[in-house]
């Protein structure tokens, strides 16, 4: 319960015992500030705020196989049992994209990659249009109702894979979360475009460009064709989750 709920219960209570004798009136008092210090002593206990929410940020340009590392990186997690959770700020994009535009499939837009990638810059567009003036729209939205709503049991790990813009990248930075672990995901053009990349006016747009000059990573993860990417996430990430997760608040 919150401490506006317990003032308000404190103050109900007196004014119960003001309607009592003195004696009455006093031992009510007394019972007020055994109800508070009880509730500062709770929130202040370290078995209150022991979990740790710990972000994985997964970024990269189309077709580097964000998505991809994201799965494997999250089988790894489950099986050294570490709980971790999946976090697509895109996914409340399309929803809203198809809920302002009747005739797209949405069902498709999660299924069909093909189909996604010819709608972009319609879904570029209605993201900027929707998010005027605060680019952290649809981020706010999926943290607050996947992270922040969220009672733990345990420390967890939540992993982006579509944070895009320098102003994402500062929310995260001011959230709740204990840690942020920055990753980029590259791969070459040869490995993209067997992937189903080709050169267009999207990669151009800033949705796709502003996250080059963000030089914070912590881990660059190279993915092209060909690469062992299980065997570095193994061997190099999970270890070093393991470590976070392990790590005091």
């Amino acid at each position: 319960m919150t401490t506006f709920f317990w003032l308000g219960f404190a103050k109900t209570v007196v004014r119960f015992f003001l309607c009592m004798d003195r004696r009455h009136f006093i031992v009510g008092i007394i019972l007020c500030f055994g109800i508070s210090y009880i509730v500062r002593r709770l929130q202040s206990s370290p078995s209150v705020n022991k979990f740790k929410r710990i972000a994985v940020v997964l970024s990269g340009k189309r077709m580097t196989g964000k998505d991809y590392v994201c799965t494997k990186l999250v089988s790894l997690c489950l099986n050294a049992g570490i709980k971790t959770e999946r976090i697509a700020m895109s996914d409340q994009v399309k929803i809203s994209f198809a809920a302002h535009n009747p005739e797209v499939d949405g069902k498709r837009l999660f299924e069909d990659s093909v189909y996604k990638q010819s709608l972009k810059p319609r879904i570029v567009e209605h993201f900027e249009k929707i998010s005027k003036g605060d680019q952290n729209y649809f981020l706010s939205q999926v943290v607050n109702s996947q992270v922040s709503s969220k009672l733990l049991k345990e420390n967890e790990i939540f992993l982006f894979t579509d944070i895009r813009t320098m102003a994402n990248v500062e929310f995260l930075k001011r959230s709740e979360f204990s840690h942020v672990l920055w990753m980029r995901i590259t791969a070459d053009e040869e490995s993209r475009k067997q992937r189903g990349w080709t050169l267009t006016d999207v990669d151009k747009m800033f949705t796709e460009t502003e996250m080059d000059t963000f030089k914070e990573w912590d881990y660059i993860i190279s993915n092209n064709n060909g690469e062992n990417v299980q065997e570095y996430l193994e061997h190099t990430i999970l270890p070093a989750l393991s470590k976070l997760m392990k790590s005091q608040p």
